[in-house]
């Protein structure tokens, strides 16, 4: 069995307001409770104003919390006073961002290391040589540095000098505040190296605040990370990567840099601003950013751990698949291994009969995902309705681990025809100069053998279909808060446009050349590229540069297959070949005017077409039945139940 932590620090529910003008508030911290253990590092990580500084400067009583407790060894120190707090004051230091700063600059360093020592009266005043020497050795510096000024000395020099005052009192905790982000890489992991070995010589607990999450977790044992002053996950350090559910901890992700990481992986930029933390938000602070927001996130503070599996299970699926048309349902429910409770989530995946005959064997499966209280991937199981066989079991493992299983998995058996893996393609010099690429990614065989598919089905290159007209990027510098509508990627998508945030000055920018007409099809080349969308009316509007405007010039094609194969997989395979851009993603205008369209025959685009515009109308139709169920509803609260009834008999009429 294994020996239970200590825990020497807690923070329960604290928060911590500051007032603002109007009676209003800012939240810095909101009902957060942490825990530090004896001889573990706890990181808080976060973008720059998220509250972790504060939440550091109420751990070392430099600021009273608002509300809550922080408890030393059991014993809250809000609540001591006078000599008691001094006294427990040697129990929990800091070591500060800027050194400098916190320096008096006409002390000499052993005068610095000594004062607190002499202070609480640990040592004589003859002892002060011996004892700067023996703390500056401990810090890897040489024991003569104690005649130096800071002024004398090197940022990394002072930082292990701000380490040394912090450890000579013997503290149960430290607290590092952007301890190492002023240093020069290779002095910060020096530093780092450093506080590792003294926390292993001291068996010292140490909160680390910091932005760089790669590093954090080289070295904490639990990460937290926080957002608008809530901490919103905690996870193991070594399982930063592959362990984090929440999308704002996966956004931070994204942001790391790697020299091994796939530089043609298009990164997904948070959408919209962080809200200022007055209280007025309900619900998670993270909700108008988070592509996963659901009703509840309006309401409660806290993910769903279960829906966010489900929805990368979701996203990962049909990809692995080759199918497009799926559903899933989510079954959450309690139940116990093992004497611990459990959550389970059943994913269904079902294909169309026509697409089954191109890809896909089986046509039914359901994935079961089992949890443990620590939101841990305990199992996952992946059953193929079909054959009513189960494909495997495989127990404790990460997400991404499962996730990875069920990918091999679902290639070898349900796939007839799974993409060439082949990682090695010869090509010969023409070919390299007459596409001007010698990467590896662009010459995969699976482009190859979609090439091939695409030239015996009958294709053409899309500058022969249409005529490609480039939008204008006036910059942000022209942006308004009313004019012409001004559309970005962000404002489009397949189903159809948003209503656009920012305008411009329609005397200055606006041209018929550049305004939306019917049939006109928008097409995203940068950020999230290769997003279709066919204009339904003529509008007065202009788009960003990243949005190209395809007027068709070929009336053998109609406007909604050619939307309809834009935004399919056969063009989106050849926009994974040729886009580029290590942050963001940009498919060049030359690339674009080369993609190969298949282009069917005229009964089948039409036919298309049909079932395109009668989707769209059913929506419409939905949409219209849903506004006058809510006005019956309104009729029964605000007159009679009778005047509601009529109404409600009216829809069922037209539902006829």
């Amino acid at each position: 069995m294994s020996k239970e932590k200590e825990l020497i620090l807690e923070a329960k529910h604290v928060t911590k307001k500051f007032p603002l003008t109007k009676g209003k508030e800012l939240i810095a911290n909101d009902d957060v409770s942490l825990k530090f253990y004896k001889g573990q590092t706890l990181g808080i990580v976060g973008e720059s104003g998220c509250g972790k500084s504060t939440f550091m400067r109420m751990m070392v009583q430099l600021e009273q919390p608002t509300s809550g407790e922080i408890l030393f060894k059991g014993k809250d120190i809000t609540k001591m006073k006078g000599e008691e707090l001094r006294k427990n004051r040697r129990n929990v230091q800091m070591v500060f961002q800027n050194p400098s700063t916190s320096f008096n600059p006409k002390m000499k360093v052993g005068d610095i290391i000594c004062e607190p020592l002499m202070n609480f009266g640990l040592i004589k005043k003859k002892e002060k040589d011996a004892v700067a020497r023996k703390y500056l050795e401990m810090v890897e510096l040489p024991g003569d540095f104690a005649d130096r000024y800071p002024h004398n000395m090197s940022g990394g020099q002072r930082q292990r000098v701000g380490i040394a005052r912090a450890i000579a009192l013997e503290p149960e905790i430290i607290f590092c505040d952007e301890s190492t982000s002023a240093l020069d890489v290779s002095i910060q992991k020096a530093i780092l190296e450093l506080l590792v070995k003294l926390q292993k010589e001291k068996n010292i607990a140490i909160g680390f605040i910091c932005h760089d999450l790669a590093m954090i977790s080289s070295i904490a044992h639990q990460i937290a990370v926080m957002y608008m002053g809530n901490i919103v996950e905690i996870l193991p350090g070594e399982e930063v990567a592959r362990g984090a559910l929440h999308p704002y901890t996966k956004a931070l992700l994204q942001s790391v840099f790697d020299l091994h990481m796939d530089f043609n992986k298009p990164i997904t930029p948070l959408e919209g601003e962080a809200s200022m933390p007055t209280g007025e938000l309900q619900g998670c602070p993270f909700q108008n950013r988070c592509a996963f927001c659901m009703e509840k996130c309006q309401k409660e503070n806290e993910y769903d751990q279960i829906v966010l599996i489900a929805k990368q299970l979701q996203e990962m699926f049909p990809k692995i698949c080759g199918v497009d048309k799926y559903q899933y349902d989510i079954n959450g429910g309690d139940y116990t291994i093992d004497g611990r409770q459990k959550w389970r989530i059943a994913f269904v995946l079902k294909n169309e009969p026509e697409e089954e005959k191109n890809i896909i064997n089986y046509n039914f499966h359901r994935i079961e995902v089992s949890l443990d209280e620590n939101n841990n991937v305990y199992s996952i199981t992946v059953h193929n309705e079909n054959l009513n066989n189960k494909i495997g079991d495989y127990p404790i493992m990460t997400v991404e681990e499962a996730k990875n299983r069920l990918l091999e998995q679902q290639y070898w058996t349900s796939a007839t025809y799974p993409p060439n893996q082949d990682n090695i393609s010869i090509r010969t010099f023409k070919d390299i100069q007459r596409v001007e690429r010698i990467d590896s990614e662009y010459f995969q065989p699976q482009y190859d053998e979609l090439v091939d598919r695409l030239m015996k089905y009958g294709c053409s290159p899309l500058h022969k279909l249409v005529n490609i007209v480039k939008s204008i990027e006036p910059g942000s510098d022209a942006y308004l808060s009313e004019g012409i509508p001004f559309y970005r990627v962000a404002d489009v998508s397949k189903e159809g446009l948003k209503e656009p945030k920012i305008f411009l000055d329609e005397k200055k920018y606006y041209s018929e050349e550049l305004a939306f007409k019917k049939d006109m099809i928008l097409f995203s080349k940068d950020g999230s590229i290769g997003i279709a969308y066919k204009v339904e009316e003529d509008m007065k509007a202009i788009s960003s540069g990243a949005l190209l405007h395809f007027v068709l010039e070929d009336e053998s094609v109609l406007a909604d297959y050619l939307t309809l194969v834009l935004n399919s997989k056969v063009v989106g395979m050849q926009a994974e070949r040729d886009a580029g851009g290590s942050i963001i993603q940009h498919w060049r205008l030359e690339e674009i005017e080369k993609v190969l369209i298949p282009v069917a025959e005229e009964e089948t685009q039409r036919r298309i077409t049909e079932i395109i515009k009668e989707s769209f109308l059913l929506r419409s139709e939905s949409e219209a039945l849903l506004e006058k169920a809510k006005k019956a509803v309104e009729l029964a609260i605000e007159t009679s139940e009778e005047k509601a009834i009529e109404l409600l008999k009216g829809i069922m009429e037209i539902g006829k």
